[in-house]
């Protein structure tokens, strides 16, 4: 079954949360998780981006820096980044400077669609009838 990864460039942990958010607030032109940036509203996920990963109808993943590399080892791709994870493989949808590049939620929904749509298509053709 194959599943969306969207990766913060960022690490997991109280004090991180914590120092992200302060940044976010105090210095948004310094930030460099645009992936953040766009889908939090403060401390909680955007209720537009929520349903519109819903509506992509693959399942999904967040996860920070530090628990990606734990899990799927270190990447020269950078964060943020969107990976589709297939079995036995984990390809790069989205990379670092297209998210850095989106100025709107709009935008990235757009860009995160067009990257996510064939295979939400793919995982919805292998559900039951």
């Amino acid at each position: 079954m194959q599943q969306l990864i969207f990766v913060y460039n960022g690490d997991s942990g109280l004090v991180n949360s914590v120092m992200h958010l302060l940044h976010k607030k105090f210095s948004p032109a310094t930030y460099d998780c645009q992936l953040c940036m766009l889908v939090y509203d403060g401390v909680q996920m955007n209720k537009g981006w929520l349903e519109f990963v819903a509506d992509l109808g693959i399942p999904t993943r967040y996860l920070h820096r530090d628990t990606f590399v734990g899990e799927f080892g270190s990447r020269a791709d950078g964060y943020p980044a969107l990976y589709v994870q297939g079995e036995q493989t984990l390809t790069l949808l989205v990379t670092p400077a297209e998210f850095q590049a989106q100025q709107s939620l709009e935008a990235l929904m757009s860009l995160v669609g067009d990257a996510a749509r064939p295979f939400a298509r793919a995982a919805q053709e292998l559900q039951p009838a």
